[in-house]
């Protein structure tokens, strides 16, 4: 059943919208100083150094989820 969703047109529209989100969001939180990891992202997954804003992963976790 998810393969099939997974090969229609509708999916892969989505799946599109879904990447360039992500890679507005990158593109946004570079320009306000934040470091991305790889420089970018090539699919929906952001990885973020937050060591230059004196912020360690646990807090930002802890922040993300309120």
């Amino acid at each position: 059943m998810a393969l099939g969703e997974a090969l229609s047109p509708a999916f892969r529209a989505y799946a599109g919208r879904v990447v360039e989100n992500a890679r507005d969001l990158a593109s946004g939180l570079a320009a306000h100083g934040y470091q991305l990891v790889s420089g970018g992202t090539d699919n929906h997954l952001l990885l973020l150094d937050l060591r230059n804003v004196g912020m360690g992963g646990r807090p930002a976790a802890l922040a993300m989820e309120r």
